[in-house]
Order: structure tokens, then sequence, then C-alpha cells
């Protein structure tokens, strides 16, 4: 007998005498619905795209939110198409900061030369 065939008699055995067991038969199906669960429920729950909230202070973010999304878009799949990037105006780079810190944004953009993101990185500006 070559070697598959005996772990397949093995295993052919092992499921036909656990399949007469209840508690297998059972846990087998929990296990089922619980692995289909994981899968299907967060494409029910609109979990197909993520959301960025970017804060703008200044001119010109407006202009790299808008490059940023159409980039995304053509490298998105049909399934995960959705609206990638919700800007909100702020009026002084404090504001925008409050916001970051509350979790309201995930980023803000301050005349389009700096990002300020969570924990105060600021990058770039002059």
């Amino acid at each position: 007998m070559s070697g598959f065939k005996g772990v397949w008699l093995v295993a052919a055995r092992e499921l036909k005498e656990r399949g007469r067991s209840k508690a297998y038969l059972i846990s087998s199906i929990f296990t089922i619905i619980i692995v289909l669960g994981a899968i299907f429920v967060p494409a029910l729950l609109g979990g197909d795209g993520t959301t960025h909230q970017i804060g703008l202070v200044g001119d010109g973010g407006q202009e790299l939110v808008d490059a940023a999304a159409a980039l995304a878009e053509q490298r998105a799949t049909e399934a995960e198409r959705a609206e990638l990037f919700e800007t909100q105006v702020f009026d002084s780079v404090e504001e925008a900061e409050a916001a970051l810190d509350e979790g309201t944004i995930d980023a803000a953009i301050v005349d389009a030369t700096a990002l300020l993101t969570r924990g105060g990185g600021f990058f770039g500006g002059s």
C-alpha cells in the first residue's frame, strides 16, 4: 500500500468514526458557522471600504485629497469602490490638532505643505 493510500485510509476511518459522535457533528457545524460569519458579516455591515477623515487647514489641501482619491479609485476593485476620503475644513492648526486628539480626523493637511498626524507628528512645512 502506498503512503497516500494509507493516509487516506486512516483519514477516512477517522471521519467515519468521529462522524458518529453528536459532539463532533455539533462542534463542526458550529465552527463552519463561525467561519462563514467571519467572512460574510463584515461585508454585510459595510466593511468593504475604509473612509479616512482628513482635516484641511489653509489653501491647497483639497487638491491633494482629490489626487489621492483619484489614485485610490484607479487602484480599487469594483467591490472596494466607496468614498475613501471625507474632508473637514479648520480655521487654524490648533483646531485641527484638537480634532486629531479627539479622534474625529485621521490626519490634517496644512497649507498643502505639511501633514499633521495623531500623536503630534508634523511632517513638512516651513
